[in-house]
């Protein structure tokens, strides 16, 4: 999910939350995104309507969106991670051995 699509979700939900606990602004940097049509109009009121900044409003969204989706424990992706010795040749993972029982093309006919 791209960050304009996570902060749209994160806004949603921050509107149906409710007792949101402020979250520590200082120092935070200015940044922007966009949302769709009639999105930050609707974002003022409800930050105005809880007697909050915008700032404030969007960094209790986002918190909550991130709290809402812990960081995976265990890898994505599993897999053993084998690396050869130095100096040791190194040999082709995907090519197949010769299978003997296969019998060769018959020869093009014209």
């Amino acid at each position: 999910m791209v960050i304009q699509g996570a902060t749209e979700h994160a806004i949603k939900a921050w509107y149906e939350a409710d007792d949101v606990p402020e979250v520590d602004t200082d120092g935070a940097k200015a940044w922007g995104t966009f949302l769709p049509v009639g999105g930050p109009d609707e974002f003022k009121a409800v930050c105005t309507e809880r007697g909050i900044t915008y700032v404030q409003g969007l960094a209790q969204a986002l918190t909550l969106w991130l709290g809402n989706r812990p960081s995976p424990t265990t890898p994505l992706v599993s897999q053993p991670v084998v690396r050869p010795a130095e100096g040791a040749a190194v040999q082709r993972i995907h090519r197949r051995p010769p299978n003997p029982t296969r019998r060769p093309n018959p020869p093009a006919t014209g």
